[in-house]
């Protein structure tokens, strides 16, 4: 179990480090900088999903639906929510208790990870230890931690930078990585 733990720790975090999804981490942890233990949830239990398909049922969706067309779909959604982002009418930011940052982070990061490398590195570790659980457990380990030090940076950033500004370069962001997606 130890050796699938580390491999997939090892992996998922020289790989996810300053990805597409931690970008996605940082930019939520500024845009709920008051809430960021709800954007961390709600990033955590999409890897946690993500990873428990990649591992077990991975092999089965590879085989019915083509990495090209995952591909697609993630573009079309990165590139979506980036305009959805840009031309979201200015409204003042209002820290409110309900389930926003939670629901928007589960979301963001789950579009951005569908197709991803990483879920692709799990589906392969957990074939070749023949140890689910150890990749399981080794790749959540590693997002756990990136992700949490991207929200920390993105609170820090929040405190500095005025909000639009933050919306504006989210937006543009994410288009940038639809079209990189699309374009691979």
């Amino acid at each position: 179990m130890f050796e699938a733990l580390f491999a997939a720790f090892s992996l998922i975090a020289v790989s996810e480090f300053g990805d597409r999804s931690q970008v996605a981490a940082l930019l939520l942890g500024a845009k709920y900088h008051n809430q960021h233990k709800k954007v961390f949830a709600g990033a955590i239990t999409a890897f946690a999903a993500l990873f428990f398909i990649a591992v077990v049922l991975g092999n089965v969706v590879l085989a019915y639906i083509p990495e090209n067309i995952l591909r697609i779909f993630s573009s079309l959604a990165f590139i979506g929510m980036g305009l959805y982002i840009f031309l979201q009418k200015e409204e003042k930011v209002k820290i409110r208790k309900d389930k926003k940052p939670f629901l928007a982070s589960f979301s963001l990061i789950a579009l951005s990870e569908i197709g991803d490398k990483t879920q692709v590195a799990a589906i392969i570790l957990a074939s070749s230890f023949r140890d689910p659980v150890g990749t399981f457990a080794g790749a959540m380990i590693a997002e756990t931690l990136l992700t949490g030090m991207a929200i920390f940076a993105g609170r820090l950033i929040a405190r500095r930078i005025r909000m639009h500004w933050i919306k504006y370069v989210s937006g543009v962001v994410f288009v940038i990585f639809g079209l990189l997606t699309l374009m691979q």
